[in-house]
């Protein structure tokens, strides 16, 4: 923008009408600068709770599993009481039988 001088000759008006366009410039600028640093804080606040959701999510998998494989442990070493239980009980109907038997020949 070229400089004009103002009707009066001074040239004020020209030096202050430059100084707004050069300050519009800057307000312009910083206004996009803001922006940009707006949206890439955004982003970065985006990506950190994408992060933490993954973590989160991986760590409640492993909580899962691990519940899983007690679950699993509950499971068999009940199956192995019941049978030993089974067994056992087993061997006491096998015993009064005997014995009834034994009773019913003499």
């Amino acid at each position: 923008m070229k400089a004009q001088k103002n009707p009066k000759g001074n040239g004020c008006s020209s030096l202050q009408d430059l100084a707004l366009d050069a300050l519009r410039r800057h307000s312009g600028d910083m206004r996009s600068r803001i922006a940009l640093e707006k949206e890439a804080k955004l982003e970065i606040a985006k990506e950190d709770a994408e992060a933490r959701t993954h973590a989160r999510r991986e760590e409640l998998l492993r909580q899962l599993k691990e519940l899983d494989e007690e679950v699993e442990n509950f499971i068999n070493v009940a199956t192995a009481e019941a049978e030993q239980e089974a067994e056992e009980a087993l061997e006491g109907l096998q015993a009064i039988e005997s014995q009834a038997l034994a009773v019913w020949d003499v």
